[in-house]
């Protein structure tokens, strides 16, 4: 297809794969390197040099397979946050009452004439 100075393909695999490749994360030690492992030992993504030479001794997985491990967590993490949502709104609609309460009672000595005297 032609489209200028750019070059246009149509989606298929090949370009899905390019998309990826564009995506994925390089090494920040070995900027030509695609990281490629999880070290659990130090919780970060590394590329396979720094695998075999600075993360050598340490527990590693491939990035799929963390990503498995953790999504569990992940699960267990958005229903704590959707059981908290009903509470976080009751919250909020106080807040809201209350300083509608104030900003009227606010409002009413603001205009009143009445002597108001507090005695402790």
């Amino acid at each position: 297809m032609k489209g200028g100075a750019h070059q246009v393909k149509s989606l298929g695999a090949q370009v899905e794969q390019e998309l990826i490749q564009l995506r994925a994360s390089s090494c920040d030690e070995h900027q030509d390197e695609q990281v490629k492992i999880y070290c659990c030992d130090c919780n970060e993504s590394i590329c396979l040099m720094c695998s075999a030479v600075k993360h050598r001794s340490h527990n590693s997985v491939e990035i799929p397979e963390a990503a498995n491990n953790f999504r569990p967590r992940v699960d267990d993490d958005d229903k704590a946050i959707l059981c908290l949502l009903p509470y976080l709104l009751c919250i909020l609609v106080l807040d809201f009452t209350w300083y509608n309460l104030w900003a009227t009672i606010v409002e009413f000595l603001h205009h009143t004439t009445l002597p108001i005297s507090v005695s402790f």
